[in-house]
């Protein structure tokens, strides 16, 4: 049988934890999970935007050479026709995405309710 010792103090005197086919039956749900984790990952259509990291359909994401765009991000690709221009242009787009998720962290981090206490 198992010994009552090597389970945490909170878990000893529970039927649920009382047979030794349960560590069996943990590892192999977790494998599982993991297994079925990756297998789903694969399978979902989403990517993300190599310079602005917006998360974007496979279907979606508009292709330029090896990188994969968002719809907003290719437009700016398009007008251009000088490659150092485009990544100038490109650049200021990714600092406009990234702005938001930015301040809004900054006003987060203020607000912190253990900061007042």
């Amino acid at each position: 049988m198992l010994d009552p010792h090597a389970l945490p103090p909170g878990w000893r005197g529970h039927i649920e934890t009382a047979s030794p086919r349960v560590g069996v039956v943990a590892v192999l749900l977790a494998i599982a999970g993991a297994l079925l984790g990756s297998w789903l990952n694969r399978r979902l259509p989403l990517r993300r935007c190599s310079n602005c990291e917006q998360v974007v359909c496979r279907c979606c994401a508009e292709r330029r050479r090896e990188l994969a765009l968002c719809r907003s991000c290719a437009l700016i690709d398009t007008r251009t026709e000088a490659p150092d221009f485009a990544r100038m242009l490109l650049k200021d787009q990714r600092k406009k995405v990234q702005r938001i998720p930015l301040l809004l962290r900054t006003v987060g981090g203020g607000a912190d309710p253990r900061a007042s206490a």
